[in-house]
């Protein structure tokens, strides 16, 4: 009897040990925003040579030795065809770049020929770096998976913009293969306990004056219909991310929806903030959290990940600190999400107003973008203004009612000939409003 109860006890340790080591082996890996550096002008070294993309990479580097790969978030460089770029970026990562493998993703800055004005395929990007093969052949080097334990990756390329300027037929092809192939790759991978999602350009962005519309609308069906658990993405030079998101709308819960994560900026090239300048960013009704100070917008940063099977953590840093100045943690098991480890809830304020995308608003001369939402009045009061209504099916939809919207159906369609794109937020009574420019 006593032997088989030791046996017994034996075996229950064996199982202990066995779910200690599954929940505690825990990848690590570097993530770095837009480390493009500059304008590109020839004479400008002190942006050409990367000093702080190098300053940045190193530090992390240095505090995180265990660190089992490293990702840049596309717009590696300023200028994609201008040969000292490369050199300068490959010069600032050598130490790093070599030791632990590199993940690359296509930003817009790869396109640019010579200048922002002259686009050109990503050559010097794809040639540069080696890509797992990939069918079919258009996609090599714009898109690609793999799988770090059990974590699946998948890079995608969100350049339609600058694509479609060179030569809109190869655009649309492209992005009709790589949307075909995103679906595959998710359905192919679906029991993983991660899934996440990297491409330049977010969906739910930070600089006023672009929205992302394309890469939305194409994206989101598939990122919420597989459930990604996080999408990480570059271009707007801040550090932010979202409530968990699904058809735009909010939720508390990780198994709700999506997190998008905006993962800052490892290079020079900065945008002011909470300004009334185009260029700007701030802090948007889908962010739980914003960096938004203006002293941040002097530094660099980049982010850890650590992730294991029912936690994902991502810490930010400035380039020179050791202390991470926000931490998110999507924690599975318990079905939460923890800011700074309190657990995130929606903020009420946020409720029963206009958002605006994209192109800013102006109503009476007034421009409502640097706030982020117009009243809710003096919109229909805009629209009763020049005589139009807010249209679905010929019918008017939205009517005034103590300042909130009474819907007939979840979505709008603004008069087509102003340009808006209209999304209705039921459980909070919003309107979300578009007008991309890019």
């Amino acid at each position: 009897m006593r032997k088989i109860f030791i046996i017994l006890l034996a075996f229950c340790f064996f199982l202990l040990a066995c779910k200690s080591e599954k929940h505690d082996t825990t990848l690590k890996f570097l993530i770095f925003g837009d480390s493009q550096s500059g304008t590109g002008l020839n004479n400008d070294t002190n942006y050409v040579y990367y000093k702080a993309f190098d300053t940045t990479i190193h530090n992390a580097f240095h505090a995180n030795p265990d660190a089992k790969f490293f990702t840049n978030l596309g717009d590696l460089i300023e200028v994609g065809g201008k040969h000292e770029h490369w050199k300068a970026w490959f010069d600032a990562v050598k130490g790093v770049y070599g030791i632990i493998p590199f993940y690359p993703v296509l930003g817009n800055h790869e396109t640019y020929k010579n200048s922002k004005e002259s686009i050109a395929m990503p050559d010097y990007f794809i040639k540069r770096f080696k890509f797992p093969q990939i069918e079919p052949d258009i996609l090599m080097g714009h898109a690609y998976s793999y799988d770090y334990g059990n974590v699946h990756f998948i890079v995608m390329d969100s350049q339609f913009n600058e694509y479609k300027e060179m030569d809109i037929d190869y655009a649309c092809n492209l992005f009709t293969e790589e949307i075909k192939w995103l679906q595959q790759d998710l359905k192919k991978n679906k029991d993983k306990r991660w899934k996440v999602l990297m491409f330049h350009r977010p969906p739910y962005y930070n600089k006023q004056e672009r929205s992302n519309d394309f890469i939305k609308e194409k994206f989101q069906e598939i990122i919420d219909s597989n459930h990604v658990d996080i999408v990480i993405n570059g271009h707007d030079h801040c550090v932010a991310w979202t409530y968990p998101i699904k058809n735009d709308e909010f939720f508390e819960k990780p198994s709700q929806g999506t997190v998008y994560y905006i993962a800052g900026r490892s290079g020079s090239k900065k945008y002011p903030v909470n300004d009334t300048n185009h260029k700007a960013i701030m802090n948007k009704v889908w962010n739980v959290f914003f960096e938004g100070d203006k002293n941040y917008n002097n530094q660099p940063t980049y982010v850890v990940a650590e992730v294991n099977d029912n936690m994902f953590k991502l810490s930010a840093y400035h380039y020179k600190d050791k202390i991470a100045f926000n931490t998110l943690i999507i924690d599975k098991e318990d079905d939460k999400i923890l800011n700074n480890n309190n657990p995130i809830r929606i903020n009420d304020s946020i409720n029963n107003k206009i958002y605006i995308f994209g192109v800013p608003l102006k109503i009476k001369n007034k421009s409502y973008n640097s706030l982020g939402y117009v009243p809710v009045k003096e919109f229909l009061d805009f629209f009763k203004v020049i005589n139009k209504e807010i249209y679905i099916n010929g019918e008017i939809d939205a009517v005034l009612t103590n300042y909130k919207f009474n819907l007939k159906k979840d979505s709008l369609i603004s008069p087509a000939e102003l340009g808006f794109i209209c999304k209705y937020n039921k459980s909070r009574n919003i309107l979300m409003i578009s007008k991309d420019t890019e």
